[in-house]
This record gives C-alpha cells, sequence and structure tokens, in this order.
C-alpha cells in the first residue's frame, strides 16, 4: 500500500478544520478538506502531485479522470447521477480562472484524445456556445480567448483520462478499480475527520488495493 500524509488545517472559506494532503498550498481558492470525497479527488483525480492542484491545466487534467474513474459510470458523488454535462459548470467558470491566470497551459504537452472524444467534444461544444453568449458578445473576452482555451481544455481533459486509465488498470486491475478505491479512501478519510483534534495534527493515509486505512500520528512524549 502507498503512504501519504494528511494534515489538519483551516482556510479563508470558514474557521472549521479540515484535511489537505501534505504538500498542498492551502489558500488562493484551494480549500482545506472537511469530507473524505475531496482528498479522494486530490489523490486520484488530480495525477501531477499536490503541488499542483489548484494550477488551472491541472484542474482540466482532473476533470478528464474524473469522467475516467466515476462519470462514465454515472455517478461522482455516492448515489447522485452523473452525466458528462454535469461538468459544464465547472468548464465555464474554468474559463474565466484561465483567462485571468495568464492563460497558463501548463507542462509543453501534444494534442491529446481519448476514447470518449467523442462524447467531450459534443458537451464542450454546448459550454462553447454559452461561453461566447455570455462573455464575448458583451465584450468580456474575444473569440480568440474562447478558441485557445477550448483547444487546451480538450487536450487536457483527455490528457487526464488516459493518464488515469494508465494508472488504475495497470496489472490485473479491472476497469471498475479507480471506482473502488476512490470510494475506499473517501471512507477511511471521512472516518478520519471525526478525528480530528487540533490544527497542524498529522494523519497517515494508507491506500491501495481497493483499500485505505487513515489514522493520526501517535506523538510520542519523552519522560523527564
Amino acid at each position: 500500500m502507498k503512504a501519504i500524509r494528511l494534515f489538519a488545517t483551516s482556510d479563508d472559506s470558514c474557521n472549521s478544520l479540515g484535511l489537505a494532503i501534505k504538500g498542498m498550498d492551502i489558500g488562493d481558492n484551494i480549500y482545506a478538506a472537511r469530507e473524505g470525497f475531496m482528498i479522494a479527488h486530490d489523490l486520484l483525480d488530480h495525477q501531477n502531485g499536490p503541488a499542483n492542484i489548484g494550477m488551472i491545466w491541472d484542474e482540466f487534467e482532473a476533470l478528464g479522470a474524473l469522467w475516467y474513474s466515476r462519470g462514465q459510470y454515472g455517478e461522482n458523488h455516492r448515489g447522485i447521477f452523473f452525466s458528462i454535462e454535469n461538468l459544464s459548470d465547472d468548464i465555464e467558470s474554468f474559463f474565466i480562472d484561465y483567462c485571468n491566470h495568464d492563460m497558463d497551459n501548463g507542462p509543453e504537452c501534444k494534442k491529446g484524445s481519448c476514447e470518449f472524444d467523442d462524447e467531450i467534444k459534443e458537451m464542450l461544444k454546448g459550454v462553447k456556445a454559452d461561453i461566447i453568449s455570455s462573455y464575448v458578445n458583451n465584450d468580456d473576452y474575444s473569440k480568440k480567448d474562447v478558441k485557445k482555451y477550448f483547444k487546451i481544455i480538450h487536450s487536457r481533459m483527455a490528457i487526464g483520462y488516459n493518464k488515469a486509465k494508465r494508472r488504475f488498470e495497470r496489472g490485473n486491475n479491472s476497469q471498475f478499480f479507480a471506482m473502488d478505491q476512490f470510494r475506499a479512501v473517501e471512507d477511511a478519510v471521512a472516518d478520519a475527520l471525526k478525528e480530528m483534534d487540533y490544527e497542524g495534527q498529522e494523519f497517515i493515509l494508507l491506500y491501495g488495493k481497493g483499500e485505505a486505512r487513515c489514522y493520526p500520528v501517535r506523538e510520542k512524549y519523552e519522560d523527564y
């Protein structure tokens, strides 16, 4: 099993404690997790390490990974129906972030494609029309901005999908392994959140083979 450290912290959105993966930079719209789902998302949908979480190009790839692991099976949050159109709101809001953060395309990459290209293209076509209607027609952004955005988000979503597929289908793992691993991490962290006591408290998360455990690091005190 792999082991990572989580730490208890607060953020600008709320005074209550949440958990974050060690190495994440909390702030600037990156928030501590107050449910197991968010740690599972940060750990398993984001494919480029905790330091890149919050980078707009990494968020694009995480959407592709989300679609691989859960979306294509009609689920994101447990028990709630999910379709590719459910990604539309994120993609529209990311357009503003992308344009306002120097159009960060991330590390150089080749044009990406995946086995769900047709579905992704069709969904993006609808979002593109909404963005042009809402922002370009009001002279907030140009059609050139829109064209650049949809070129990079399509490639990055496909790259994220393919990275997740390679990561989770290694060995004899089935196509459903990513979903099983996600839910196991989600449940383990949900239990750990109940044991949070103070800012800076650390937890060990063990995960792999579709299983997960999360427990607080026990501090050692010397006798004097």
